[in-house]
């Protein structure tokens, strides 16, 4: 690639360089679910160490089965023939 074509790549109107920033912003911030789920998880993981090896197994079984469960309710709405724009 010759610094022709480089620069001509890295062209961004200011638009496009504030589009940017707001995707790396987005990008990089931690969801408020991710904040939440460190917060919570810590101490239910030092609840589930505390457990039997057989209590954890029947435990981690119930939540992935409540998962996959949750996960199938989600797909069974969505549709493939609708596009939707994005929310942000």
């Amino acid at each position: 690639m010759t610094s022709t074509q480089v620069s001509h790549v890295l062209e961004m109107n200011d638009q496009d360089i504030q589009e940017l920033k707001k995707a790396i912003l987005i990008l990089e911030a931690p969801s408020l679910m991710v904040r939440m789920s460190n917060v919570l998880g810590t101490p239910i993981e030092k609840g589930m160490e505390k457990l039997l090896n057989d209590w954890q197994e029947s435990i981690g079984d119930v939540v992935e089965l409540s998962l996959n469960k949750a996960m199938e309710a989600a797909l069974l709405t969505m549709s493939d023939n609708k596009q939707q724009m994005s929310s942000d």
